[in-house]
């Protein structure tokens, strides 16, 4: 009879990539660190499980392989497969929280994304339980909108507080007065570690130059890659919005 309890220890997320596949599909690859006291023994199989709260969001597991292969044995990384999202309204609910200024969802209460790391099965298996609620989001500065003929520019810097990163490669933006489209603007935009700079740039005509004043919004729109339009990116993308003081409009 093994009466040698489980391994258990909190450890730091690093890196959280997570990827689409489909409109109910996500990968997700976790990045922890792990250092001397974490000892995660000769495992050959591991599990994630993502929540949200109390919610299931997905679980994934590899088996039969080397799992720590990292020779310093400070990270541990973990490429997991393609898992099915559980609840799809508490998915929702968590990249709404990490947008700028968070619809609903969880108090921001953590400084860190952490993660319960056990050592189970006799040494065998690892499981890791990620909460990703309260995590924090988005903060956008530095916003500028520059004109130049029929080209407009909006530059800005993200910071992004939480250690999620999601990929969305090319996409487009409305910039709307009013619910009225002014222009669409395009760049390449990637929610990543730390501070981020974006450049977007459309075209305008006449008419709604004359509106370049007052408050506006710069809204996420559409996804320039084919094989991202089929999934839940694009319903990501449009969650993300922020306000644009037209007043600022520098024109060369």
């Amino acid at each position: 009879m093994n009466n040698i309890p489980a391994l258990e220890w909190v450890v730091e997320i690093y890196e959280l990539y997570l990827t689409a596949r489909s409109f109910r599909s996500a990968a997700v690859q976790v990045g922890a660190t792990i250092g001397p006291g974490v000892d995660v023994g000769w495992i050959s199989s591991a599990t994630v499980l993502l929540l949200y709260g109390q919610t299931l969001l997905g679980r994934m597991t590899l088996e039969n392989r080397m799992i720590n292969s990292s020779i310093t044995n400070d990270a541990l990384v973990l490429q997991m497969e393609e898992f099915e999202i559980q609840d799809m309204t508490a998915f929702k609910s968590f990249v709404r929280d990490i947008m700028p200024k968070p619809w609903n969802g969880c108090r921001l209460d953590k400084t860190a994304l952490t993660g319960k790391l056990e050592v189970v099965d006799k040494g065998h298996s690892l499981t890791i339980a990620i909460d990703l609620c309260g995590i924090g989001g988005l903060e956008t500065t530095e916003l500028s909108v520059a004109l130049s003929g029929h080209i407009l520019k909006i530059n800005f810097s993200m910071t992004n507080a939480a250690t999620v990163e999601i990929y969305f490669d090319e996409a487009e933006f409305r910039l709307q007065k009013n619910g009225v489209d002014l222009a669409i603007l395009a760049g390449d935009f990637n929610i990543e570690t730390g501070e981020t700079t974006y450049e977007l740039e459309g075209e305008i005509d006449s008419f709604s130059r004359k509106e370049l004043f007052g408050n506006a919004t710069l809204a996420g729109y559409h996804l320039k890659a084919n094989d991202l339009k089929k999934t839940w990116l694009i319903h990501a993308l449009r969650e993300f919005k922020i306000d644009v003081n037209l007043d600022q409009t520098v024109v060369y």
